[in-house]
């Protein structure tokens, strides 16, 4: 078994995974006892986070009903502490028929989703996202009227990739569309027809997510959640708000 003396000798990897163990020496580990060196996942290192922490889907602390929501207390922040970065990875997305807007919010209890917003857990191009949280999410807020984005990057008539800018205006200009991507479903409540979740992968492959959409919608609806009624009764609330938006401005 090769030790770290032979590092040299050892062949090297063109590409690193986040959750490939690297090996470090642990200068508190001094005065303990036994060796200073100590296994840490790649994503630490390279994303420079202090902190890492892995829920299967069986685990049991994260074991829910299939159609509930449950929650899962990661670590207690001490006074003065300051939490710069977080992201969420899934190593392997959920798929089935069944489920639906199945996320992952990241944050503290007076603000659950503060860090990361609505990551999704299903079957989706995204395996990372960092900072979507109103915390942390440093991207520059858009105009009120939202009618900005540029017609590259429109979600349904742009080519090029969907800016977050162009994720509030596809709500305040498609609501009916945002709505529907959003809950995957159509708006009488019935299952999408096949021809549109192909549209759908092509619009997440341009870059839109179902995260970044439902923080905007939260913003917008001042929601601190999506709301659980039927999807025609969410829609006729956010089309009362668009015309608010765009008619009190």
């Amino acid at each position: 078994m090769p030790t770290l003396d032979d590092l040299s000798t050892l062949d090297t990897n063109a590409a690193v995974a986040a959750n490939d163990l690297i090996a470090i020496s642990d200068s508190s580990a001094s005065g303990r006892g036994g060796s200073k060196v100590r296994k840490l996942p790649a994503a630490l290192a390279t994303f420079g986070f202090s902190h890492a922490f892995r829920i299967d889907y069986d685990s049991a602390s994260a074991a829910k009903a299939a159609t509930g929501s449950g929650e899962v207390n990661l670590l207690s922040l001490v006074e003065g502490s300051i939490v710069t970065d977080c992201a969420v990875m899934v190593s392997t997305n959920f798929d089935g028929p069944s489920i639906s807007s199945y996320v992952i919010d990241v944050g503290v209890t007076a603000d659950p989703n503060g860090f990361v917003a609505a990551f999704e857990m299903e079957n989706s191009t995204a395996l990372l996202t960092k900072n979507t949280g109103a915390k942390l999410d440093d991207e520059e807020e858009t105009a009120v009227t939202g009618n900005t984005a540029d017609e590259d990057s429109d979600v349904i008539y742009g080519t090029g990739k969907i800016t977050d800018e162009a994720h509030r205006s596809f709500i305040l200009n498609s609501p009916d569309s945002a709505v529907k991507f959003l809950l995957r479903k159509e708006l009488d409540g019935k299952t999408l027809k096949s021809t549109q979740d192909e549209i759908y992968e092509s619009w997440q492959n341009r870059g839109l997510s179902r995260g970044k959409l439902r923080k905007h919608f939260l913003k917008i609806m001042e929601w601190d959640s999506v709301p659980e009624l039927e999807v025609s009764e969410i829609y006729e609330q956010v089309k009362d708000k668009v015309y608010e938006i765009k008619h009190t401005s």
